[in-house]
């Protein structure tokens, strides 16, 4: 194992007294970044003649020449990502991609929700040293992750010609370049922080997207069949292998296993501060202006539901620790309960009654961050 960072050694103790043995796992991947896409990124500073802006449309398009003269670790990563492994099967991803578009309402949140929880550990204060946290970037960037998943779980989304994979490999390259750049200045110490975006890290998002998801849906009192959450579950098994997570941290696609880890992984990370407040903060105030623009108390009744919710599902503490506005969340779960299965029986029936009344936070979320255009939210 490589030497603990700082920020979590000196809190070994408190976390093993909460979890035991089962982080060291998660811990000997904090100071571990992609080699193979951060060798790829580096190749750039030694071959004069390569630049990224070349080199990818050219491998996303299998163009020979342009692989045939690309330095050798541009190679050796896109042969790793090209080799589908065998416990992959497209074909029994069918029922996952659909039991994400049957529920859309219901997965958009939840990945909204894991996208703001993950934002409050290291992950956020790399978000907000990169300045991907700026608050003219956030709504974009958020979106961004919504239709990247939406192209993942299309039809042959994640096949190698699929727009869902290479969005995912070109993702993992540009994670790389900020990580290198990161760690090629004084903006982030590594000895204290361990690696941006680490092998953990990818592992934390991966279990986040996955598990993690399924409980928080599932606290709403839905539930789905086994094989359709198998299905699902071994999706983000692959999305996981391609961001570069570590196949140790992907479990086989286990859920009860794979939710473990983010429990972990939740205590490993030490307590948000100031930048982990002025990310996640900034992540919940684009919405309510897209929400309704025209109506400055309208949007400030929707944030107050949005913070409401947000620190249901984070808890107290850490809602305090992310200054959010100290509130009750009592009825917020029957609350959201009531309001969907009302949407759904009214649906069928009267779709555009359904479609104008139908203000629910939920509905609200999925139409806001889901949008292709502002017809969306009408």
């Amino acid at each position: 194992m490589l030497k603990l960072p700082s920020v979590y050694e000196e809190r070994l103790e408190t976390i093993k007294s909460q979890v035991g043995d089962s982080p060291d796992q998660y811990l000997s991947f904090t100071a571990v970044g992609d080699p193979l896409a951060d060798a790829a990124i580096e190749s750039l500073a030694k071959t004069p003649s390569a630049n990224f802006e070349s080199l990818l449309p050219g491998f996303l398009a299998q163009d020979s020449a342009a692989v045939k003269h690309a330095p050798q670790e541009w190679q050796a990563y896109f042969a790793q990502v090209e080799a589908r492994p065998d416990w992959f099967d497209p074909e029994s991803a069918h029922s996952g991609c659909q039991l994400y578009y049957d529920n859309l309402d219901l997965f958009v949140p939840a990945y909204f929700v894991s996208t703001v929880v993950t934002a409050t550990t290291s992950i956020g204060k790399a978000l907000h040293a990169s300045g991907l946290a700026e608050e003219r970037n956030v709504l974009s960037n958020l979106r961004n992750i919504i239709r990247r998943v939406n192209e993942i779980m299309l039809p042959g989304g994640l096949d190698r010609e699929g727009d869902g994979w290479k969005l995912l490999v070109t993702e993992r390259l540009e994670q790389a370049r900020i990580r290198n750049r990161l760690t090629q200045t004084d903006q982030w110490p590594v000895e204290r922080l361990g690696i941006p975006w680490s092998a953990a890290h990818n592992g934390l998002i991966a279990a986040g997207f996955s598990a993690a998801a399924f409980s928080w849906i599932e606290r709403l009192g839905v539930s789905f069949n086994d094989q359709a959450k198998n299905s699902l579950m071994q999706i983000w098994r692959y999305v996981g292998y391609l961001s570069g997570t570590p196949e140790e941290l992907l479990f086989e696609g286990d859920e009860t296993k794979t939710a473990e880890l983010f429990r972990t992984a939740l205590v490993c990370e030490p307590p948000p501060e100031q930048d982990h407040a002025n990310v996640v903060n900034s992540m919940i105030r684009v919405i309510p202006p897209e929400v309704d623009s025209d109506h400055p108390l309208k949007q400030k009744k929707i944030a107050a539901r949005l913070y409401r919710f947000f620190r249901l599902f984070l808890g107290g503490e850490l809602a305090d620790r992310l200054d959010f506005p100290r509130q009750s969340t009592t009825g917020v779960i029957p609350g959201l309960r009531m309001k969907r299965k009302l949407h759904r029986l009214i649906q069928p029936l009267l779709p555009m009654i359904a479609r104008g009344s139908n203000r629910d936070l939920l509905t609200l979320l999925t139409a806001v961050l889901d949008a292709t255009d502002d017809e969306n939210l009408e």
